[in-house]
C-alpha cells in the first residue's frame, strides 16, 4: 500500500459558512471541502481548524461527523465566532467579502500539536487565507516545520487577506501548488499575454 493511502494528510486552515444575499448558507472553505472530499475517496484526514462555540460550529461538527470525518482536530473557541463569508453575485460573477477576527484565525498552536501526537502523516495541505492572523499563522508556520512532509499550498487570493511575500514564501516551500490563472496574473503582476 503507498505512504499515502496508509497514512493521514493533514489539512490545516479554514472551515466557514459561504452567506449569500437570500440568506442560504453554504458549508465550505476550501481547506474544508479538501478534507472533505478526501475523506469521499477513501482517505481519513486530519483537518485541523477552529469553530465558534455556537450554532454553526455546531453544524459543522454534526456535518463532519455524519460524513465519518474527525472533529478532534477542530477546536471550539468561545471567544471568536465560526467564519463566515458574505457573497454576493453580480453579472453572474460572485463577490467574497470575508470577515475577520473569525475562530478559524485563532488556531491554538498547543491543540493543534496535541491532535498530531500519534500517527502517520503523507502530506500537508494549507490555503493562503490561513496565514492573513498571527495566531494561525504562526500555528501553520509551526506544524509545517514540525512535521516535515510534502507541501501543499492551494493559493487563494481574496483582497486584502494577502501579501506576495507571504505567498511566494509559501509556494517556495511546496512541491505542489494550485493557483487559477486570475492568481498567477496577480501574483505575476502582469497579464498572461505579456511578452
Amino acid at each position: 500500500m503507498s505512504l499515502l493511502l496508509s497514512s493521514r494528510p493533514v489539512i490545516f486552515g479554514e472551515v466557514l459558512f459561504d452567506v449569500f444575499s437570500d440568506g442560504a448558507a453554504v458549508l465550505g472553505g476550501a481547506p474544508f471541502n479538501v478534507a472533505w472530499n478526501l475523506k469521499g475517496f477513501g482517505l481519513d484526514p486530519v483537518f485541523i481548524s477552529a469553530v465558534g462555540d455556537d450554532e454553526r460550529g455546531e453544524a459543522v461538527l454534526k456535518a463532519m461527523r455524519g460524513w465519518g470525518m474527525d472533529t478532534g482536530a477542530v477546536q471550539v473557541d468561545d471567544k471568536h465566532p465560526t467564519g463566515v463569508v458574505d457573497v454576493s453575485v453580480e453579472n453572474g460573477q460572485p463577490s467574497f467579502s470575508i470577515l475577520d477576527h473569525q475562530a478559524y484565525d485563532f488556531i491554538s498552536e498547543s491543540m493543534a500539536d496535541k491532535s498530531l501526537e500519534n500517527g502517520r502523516f503523507s502530506i500537508f495541505y494549507h490555503g493562503s487565507l490561513i496565514a492573513r492572523s498571527e495566531m494561525s499563522r504562526r500555528t501553520l508556520y509551526s506544524l509545517r516545520e514540525s512535521l516535515g512532509l510534502s507541501l501543499f499550498i492551494d493559493v487563494n487570493l481574496r483582497p486584502p487577506w494577502w501579501d506576495s511575500k507571504s505567498v511566494f514564501d509559501a509556494i517556495n516551500m511546496a512541491r505542489w501548488v494550485k493557483l487559477n490563472s486570475d492568481e498567477l496574473c496577480d501574483l505575476l503582476e502582469q497579464s498572461l499575454d505579456s511578452k
